[in-house]
């Protein structure tokens, strides 16, 4: 992808707008196709790369003008617009889909003695001395997909099924920013052709998908590759359109005419890309058995970086002649083989099952647990979601309980196993009340949760005041869990107000009494206290705890030109709310709602005590240009003045974008003490490598002294050096 060319490309193109209205056909028809094959290439860049070159208003005014232009030429639409991959259509069934290959699995390896045994397999079909090479692919844990194109059209997309007939998810599919309904022009895309790989989402996505439904009292998905599936197979496209989903291609198991076919599968997957297919970039080509083992085990220590949920490595001979001499199973491909990664699911005892209380007032059962080491994680306790899956699997105490645990994922309980229960375990009832509070427990209309609605329930009061001192909130260092718990006991605090008067002397001399609070970790957590007060403004908006306002969406808001202060926030309407990015009309309902007159007592409560409602970043983006606007950054490493968190605030704070992965379009990879394969990578594409001295001196150069960032930010720019 040529970059220059795409961004001047994108220049010339938005500056058609003021002629959109006054073209004729053929220009239109010519425009329409610059516009589709210029937002496909930003599309790939934000979705599969992580790196945006445009802004998204930008990216809203060519999808706008390309709209404008079918809605004037309708004959002019094509089924693989960008315009049309969003449309909502509600589907009575999924239809069955006939494969043109069967879908086999992969045999499984466990260890290096595994992966040789399969090349002593192979070496004894091909029966002749051969150098043999191997293409190492990630193995997704995520949901199989196979996509036939025809004439270079996405004319069907099908679930692995039965491995022969899948159902037919094509138009969800094709509500997948990254899976392109036309190839570009390549030899393979003349023809009919049908292509194997995986739909999957990333963690973080995962993550929160559940934290929504969770405060939506909705059933929680297992893991990401259960969120995947149950998003594909949706009847309503719109739902898989609102999921983050993309795909990763990696096999060509049609092909009309063969003789067009690649020689080698490194090949196919060169192809693949060429012709606009999703492909992993982390793969490698090897020449020996010796050199896969090497990479599997390089990879496997480093699973937990990776963006997606991978469960192991496939193994695949590269050269495509050979694998048809080799042949297959009806089971599986001889020729190919999976590197399973260690086990994350062991067996324990469920000891008990005790309760939690949300700030939302949601009840959720835990499971109380026989220490078990899953993945060099031990693990005590797991969430058992809600009432419905604790009764839907029949858990009882003293079971025993197979636990799972993937990545960063809430360990969770997975089934009883039946032949170990005893048969005078009693069924387990859930709560009528409140196990902090007592109050009486309610189940809204279309929600699985139970909820208290007593809005003193000491619970939901810890829980608030330890959302809101957070490391992603105001990130009060030193008041955590154990310490809100000692002050609200010693009734030092009871609102999010009271942390703000603990300097008073009659509070302050109080904590200094209590056991294990000494002068100087009073005033290490006073000066932590105080040191919040210029915290920028989402931080405080998301320490409120709003219902369903996460993280990004606070950013989101306090980036709208619109919000000063705080108080603007809650002077737009739920459908002025709606023109804020990812904002829909139950999150802006309930942002609306939370201005209520005890929540602006607490905003004048919280200014009068010092905190600045002031939006610092509508100073920045009113100014002229943001220092690092349009430069990523990518931080691997310990850093030793900063968390790396406060230095990607630092860097969006002047613009900046920063982003978990490398690619070719990172500006600079900032590599503190013991970087990861991020810094091997950053070298291989050629970006610029900072130290933390380094980054440092560019953020000071770029932010200090400069008006628009105002006095108390350049301050704190300042101190970092």
């Amino acid at each position: 992808m040529d970059i220059p060319y795409l961004l001047e490309e994108t220049r010339q193109l938005l500056a058609q707008e003021s002629r959109k209205s006054i073209l004729l056909a053929e220009e239109a028809a010519l425009l329409i196709e610059q516009l589709r094959d210029n937002i496909k290439q930003h599309n790939q860049l934000y979705y599969l790369s992580d790196a945006p070159l445009i802004s998204d208003a930008e990216y809203d005014r060519l999808f706008g003008l390309l709209k404008e232009l079918e809605q004037r030429f309708p004959d002019l639409i094509t089924p693989d617009s960008p315009t049309q991959k969003l449309a909502v259509v509600i589907q009575d069934v999924l239809k069955p889909a006939q494969h043109l290959t069967s879908m086999l699995s992969l045999d499984n390896t466990y260890n290096a003695d595994d992966l040789y045994d399969f090349e002593k397999r192979i070496r004894n079909l091909v029966k002749r001395d051969v150098e043999i090479e191997y293409v190492v692919e990630l193995k997704f844990d995520g949901m199989g997909i196979c996509l036939l194109y025809e004439n270079g059209l996405l004319v069907r997309a099908a679930t692995r099924g039965d491995g022969t007939t899948g159902e037919d998810v094509t138009l969800n599919v094709k509500t997948i920013p990254s899976i392109p309904h036309r190839l570009k022009e390549q030899m393979l895309a003349k023809q009919r052709i049908e292509i194997r790989g995986e739909i999957v989402m990333p963690k973080s996505s995962f993550q929160k998908l559940n934290r929504q439904r969770e405060e939506d009292g909705k059933p929680l998905f297992a893991n990401p590759r259960n969120a995947a599936a149950g998003s594909v197979r949706q009847l309503d496209t719109s739902v898989t359109a609102s999921r983050d989903l993309t795909g990763f291609m990696y096999h060509l198991s049609y092909i009309e005419r063969p003789q067009d076919a690649p020689a080698t599968h490194w090949e196919v997957l060169q192809a693949f890309q060429q012709m606009g297919l999703p492909v992993s970039e982390h793969r490698k080509l090897c020449l020996s058995m010796e050199e896969v083992v090497a990479h599997v085990h390089a990879i496997e220590a480093q699973r937990d970086e990776f963006p997606f949920e991978i469960d192991g490595m496939v193994i695949k001979v590269n050269d495509l002649q050979l694998q048809q001499e080799i042949g297959s199973t009806a089971h599986h491909p001889r020729w190919a083989v999976a590197y399973k990664f260690a086990a994350r699911q062991e067996t324990t005892l469920l000891q008990g099952i005790s309760f939690q209380v949300g700030r939302t007032g949601v009840v959720t059962p835990i499971a109380e647990l026989l220490p078990v080491n899953i993945g060099g994680v031990v693990v005590k306790r797991a969430s058992l979601y809600n009432a419905d899956y604790l009764v839907q699997n029949d858990f009882r105490v003293t079971d025993t309980v197979l636990v799972e645990r993937a990545g960063d994922v809430i360990p969770r309980v997975v089934r009883f196993l039946p032949e170990k229960r005893n048969p005078e375990a009693e069924v387990f009832s859930f709560p009528s009340r409140c196990p902090s509070c007592h109050s009486q427990l309610v189940h809204l209309d279309e929600e699985v949760a139970w909820r208290c609605v007593n809005i003193s329930c000491p619970a939901q009061r810890l829980e608030r005041l330890i959302h809101f001192a957070a490391k992603d909130s105001m990130d009060i260092e030193g008041l955590g869990e154990r310490i809100i718990e000692i002050l609200l006991q010693e009734n030092l605090i009871n609102s999010l107000a009271d942390i703000y008067r603990l300097h008073e002397s009659e509070r302050r001399d109080k904590l200094m009494s209590l056991p294990g609070f000494g002068t100087k970790s009073v005033e290490n957590l006073l000066t932590a206290i105080q040191n919040s007060k210029k915290n920028p403004l989402w931080r405080l908006l998301h320490g409120l705890g709003i219902l369903h306002v996460g993280k990004k969406t606070a950013k989101n808001l306090v980036a709208d030109p619109r919000i000063k202060t705080l108080y603007d926030i809650f002077t737009l309407s739920p459908e002025a709310l709606q023109e804020i990015p990812d904002i829909g009309p139950v999150l802006a309902q309930s942002i609306h709602d939370y201005f209520t007159p005890e929540n602006q007592a607490l905003f004048a409560e919280l200014e009068a005590l010092g905190l600045s409602l002031y939006n610092e970043t509508a100073a920045l983006t009113s100014s002229a240009e943001l220092p690092l606007r349009g430069k990523t950054f990518v931080f691997t490493g310990e850093l030793d003045r900063m968390s790396r968190d406060e230095a990607s605030e630092l860097v969006e704070r002047l613009g900046g974008k920063a982003v978990s992965s490398v690619s070719k379009q990172t500006g600079y990879l900032v590599a503190g003490t013991a970087p990861g394969s991020k810094y091997q990578k950053a070298v291989l594409l050629g970006v610029t490598v900072l130290n933390e001295e380094e980054f440092l001196k560019l953020v000071n150069e770029n932010g200090e002294g400069r008006t628009e960032l105002g006095e108390e930010a350049g301050d704190r720019l300042t101190a970092h050096n």
